[in-house]
Protein backbone atom coordinates (compact mmCIF):
# COMPACT_ATOMS: atom_id res chain seq x y z
CA UNK A 1 0.00 0.00 0.00
CA UNK A 2 1.76 3.32 -0.77
CA UNK A 3 1.83 6.35 1.57
CA UNK A 4 -0.78 8.78 0.99
CA UNK A 5 -0.28 11.57 -1.64
CA UNK A 6 1.29 15.21 -0.38
CA UNK A 7 2.43 13.18 3.01
CA UNK A 8 6.09 11.83 3.69
CA UNK A 9 6.79 9.07 5.68
CA UNK A 10 9.54 10.60 7.93
CA UNK A 11 10.59 7.23 9.59
CA UNK A 12 12.83 6.41 5.60
CA UNK A 13 14.51 10.27 5.74
CA UNK A 14 17.58 9.91 5.29
CA UNK A 15 20.92 12.39 7.34
CA UNK A 16 21.82 13.83 3.92
CA UNK A 17 18.51 15.48 4.14
CA UNK A 18 18.18 17.10 7.31
CA UNK A 19 18.70 21.00 7.00
CA UNK A 20 21.79 22.28 8.71
CA UNK A 21 25.69 21.79 9.25
CA UNK A 22 27.42 18.52 11.11
CA UNK A 23 29.73 19.43 13.66
CA UNK A 24 32.69 18.58 11.38
CA UNK A 25 31.52 21.36 8.90
CA UNK A 26 31.24 23.98 11.69
CA UNK A 27 34.89 22.97 13.22
CA UNK A 28 36.66 23.61 9.72
CA UNK A 29 34.94 26.80 8.99
CA UNK A 30 36.03 28.37 12.20
CA UNK A 31 39.49 26.70 11.60
CA UNK A 32 39.73 28.76 8.32
CA UNK A 33 38.32 31.83 9.67
CA UNK A 34 40.85 31.77 12.69
CA UNK A 35 43.84 31.11 9.52
CA UNK A 36 43.09 33.93 7.58
CA UNK A 37 42.04 36.26 10.44
CA UNK A 38 46.03 35.09 11.99
CA UNK A 39 47.23 36.24 8.56
CA UNK A 40 45.88 39.60 8.72
CA UNK A 41 46.20 40.42 12.06
CA UNK A 42 49.78 41.57 11.81
CA UNK A 43 49.30 44.26 8.77
CA UNK A 44 46.13 45.37 11.04
CA UNK A 45 48.19 46.05 14.52
CA UNK A 46 50.61 47.90 12.41
CA UNK A 47 47.95 50.09 10.66
CA UNK A 48 47.08 50.88 13.93
CA UNK A 49 50.64 52.18 15.20
CA UNK A 50 50.74 53.92 12.16
CA UNK A 51 47.16 55.55 12.96
CA UNK A 52 48.10 56.38 16.34
CA UNK A 53 51.30 57.98 15.70
CA UNK A 54 49.56 60.40 13.35
CA UNK A 55 46.53 61.10 15.44
CA UNK A 56 49.36 62.33 18.12
CA UNK A 57 51.20 64.29 15.61
CA UNK A 58 48.53 66.42 14.35
CA UNK A 59 47.01 66.93 18.04
CA UNK A 60 50.61 68.22 18.36
CA UNK A 61 50.01 70.42 15.17
CA UNK A 62 46.46 71.55 15.84
CA UNK A 63 47.55 73.06 19.22
CA UNK A 64 50.92 74.78 17.83
CA UNK A 65 47.87 76.46 15.46
CA UNK A 66 45.70 76.92 18.69
CA UNK A 67 48.68 78.47 20.47
CA UNK A 68 49.13 80.79 17.71
CA UNK A 69 46.00 81.91 17.48
CA UNK A 70 45.62 82.02 21.27
CA UNK A 71 49.08 84.60 21.03
CA UNK A 72 47.44 86.83 18.29
CA UNK A 73 44.42 87.09 20.16
CA UNK A 74 46.19 88.01 23.82
CA UNK A 75 49.38 89.17 23.27
CA UNK A 76 51.14 86.08 23.43
CA UNK A 77 51.02 82.31 24.53
CA UNK A 78 52.52 79.02 25.27
CA UNK A 79 52.42 75.65 25.06
CA UNK A 80 54.19 73.26 27.28
CA UNK A 81 55.08 69.48 26.03
CA UNK A 82 55.35 67.19 28.77
CA UNK A 83 56.78 64.11 27.38
CA UNK A 84 57.02 62.16 30.62
CA UNK A 85 52.93 62.64 31.10
CA UNK A 86 52.03 62.51 27.49
CA UNK A 87 50.34 66.03 27.51
CA UNK A 88 50.71 69.75 25.55
CA UNK A 89 49.26 72.53 27.60
CA UNK A 90 48.38 75.32 25.85
CA UNK A 91 48.21 79.08 27.84
CA UNK A 92 47.89 82.68 27.00
CA UNK A 93 49.62 85.42 28.61
CA UNK A 94 46.66 86.67 30.36
CA UNK A 95 45.42 83.23 31.60
CA UNK A 96 42.54 83.67 29.44
CA UNK A 97 43.04 80.27 27.67
CA UNK A 98 44.46 77.09 29.26
CA UNK A 99 43.75 73.71 27.81
CA UNK A 100 45.28 70.57 28.45
CA UNK A 101 45.48 67.67 25.75
CA UNK A 102 46.24 64.23 26.70
CA UNK A 103 48.67 62.48 23.78
CA UNK A 104 49.51 58.87 25.46
CA UNK A 105 46.02 58.00 26.86
CA UNK A 106 44.41 56.60 24.50
CA UNK A 107 47.36 56.76 21.71
CA UNK A 108 49.95 55.20 23.87
CA UNK A 109 52.76 56.98 21.82
CA UNK A 110 55.83 57.56 23.32
CA UNK A 111 57.07 61.36 23.03
CA UNK A 112 60.69 62.14 23.07
CA UNK A 113 61.85 66.24 22.91
CA UNK A 114 65.02 66.62 20.58
CA UNK A 115 66.37 63.03 21.01
CA UNK A 116 67.66 63.89 24.33
CA UNK A 117 66.10 62.79 27.43
CA UNK A 118 64.32 66.15 27.80
CA UNK A 119 60.86 65.59 29.98
CA UNK A 120 59.58 69.15 28.86
CA UNK A 121 59.73 71.79 26.81
CA UNK A 122 58.08 75.10 26.18
CA UNK A 123 57.49 76.56 22.78
CA UNK A 124 57.03 80.66 23.38
CA UNK A 125 54.54 82.51 20.96
CA UNK A 126 54.89 86.45 21.00
CA UNK A 127 51.76 88.90 20.05
CA UNK A 128 52.38 88.40 16.65
CA UNK A 129 51.92 84.59 16.55
CA UNK A 130 56.05 83.98 15.94
CA UNK A 131 57.71 81.63 17.64
CA UNK A 132 60.65 82.18 20.30
CA UNK A 133 62.18 79.38 19.93
CA UNK A 134 65.32 77.72 18.77
CA UNK A 135 64.54 74.55 16.41
CA UNK A 136 62.57 71.79 18.10
CA UNK A 137 61.93 68.28 17.31
CA UNK A 138 59.28 66.05 19.01
CA UNK A 139 59.71 62.45 17.97
CA UNK A 140 56.46 59.73 18.36
CA UNK A 141 56.51 56.58 18.52
CA UNK A 142 55.11 53.05 18.73
CA UNK A 143 56.21 49.70 18.39
CA UNK A 144 57.50 49.81 14.78
CA UNK A 145 55.48 53.28 14.04
CA UNK A 146 58.07 56.43 14.05
CA UNK A 147 56.45 60.13 13.51
CA UNK A 148 56.99 63.40 14.45
CA UNK A 149 56.91 67.19 14.23
CA UNK A 150 59.85 69.78 13.71
CA UNK A 151 59.40 73.28 15.14
CA UNK A 152 61.01 76.42 13.08
CA UNK A 153 62.45 78.65 14.90
CA UNK A 154 59.66 80.57 14.16
CA UNK A 155 57.04 77.86 15.36
CA UNK A 156 55.82 76.90 12.32
CA UNK A 157 55.44 73.36 12.86
CA UNK A 158 56.41 70.51 9.51
CA UNK A 159 55.42 67.12 10.08
CA UNK A 160 57.80 64.21 9.14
Amino acid sequence: MAAPRGRRNHAHMKNSERPGFTLLELTCALALIGIILGIAAPPFSSARDILAVRAARDAIVAASARARASAIHHGGADMQIDAAAGTVRITSRDRVIDESVALTGMLAVLIQLDGTQATSATLVYDGLGLGRVASRTISLRRRGAVGGVTFSSYGRPRVW
